[in-house]
């Protein structure tokens, strides 16, 4: 194998079990909130804190569960919450959060997108380019 066929990651290793246990966090936040409502966290720090303590909460309900083996959360229909699911969507959606607010600016209702962010370079590039000419076109007028 030569070097640079290493991917930086490898998404075969995350189990499938895994994505499938987050995968149902986030459908049940779109049941209950809307469809990617976790984004209103982009520049939000207040929103972000709140997911941060909520996940912690549920961290320490799965490590007393662990070290006590008594559930202390939550019941659904009698069942106990996927707390360690709920901790990866936290994780999962502040790792999107941060990688957002690299191209956010306050001043803009939405995050600026990679793709953006390269249609606006080009677009000053061009800007340059035909002030340059227009300039280039005086002098040679002169």
């Amino acid at each position: 194998m030569v070097k640079t066929d290493i991917e930086k990651f490898d998404l075969t290793q995350i189990p499938l079990s895994s994505e499938k246990r987050i995968g149902s966090i986030f459908r049940e936040g779109e049941i209950k909130y809307d469809r990617n409502n976790w984004r209103k966290g982009v520049g939000n720090l207040k929103y972000q804190l709140e997911r941060a303590n909520h996940a912690l909460k549920h961290l320490k309900t799965y490590i007393h569960l662990l070290e006590h083996g008594e559930y202390i959360g939550e019941l659904k229909d009698g069942k106990r919450e996927d707390d360690l699911a709920k901790v990866g969507w936290f994780v999962a959606t502040q790792c999107e959060i941060e990688r957002l607010e690299e191209n956010y600016e306050d001043s803009d209702p939405e995050p600026k997108l990679e793709n953006d962010t390269n249609k606006e370079e080009e677009k000053q590039k061009e800007e340059k380019v035909v002030k340059e000419n227009v300039f280039v076109k005086a002098l040679k007028a002169l």
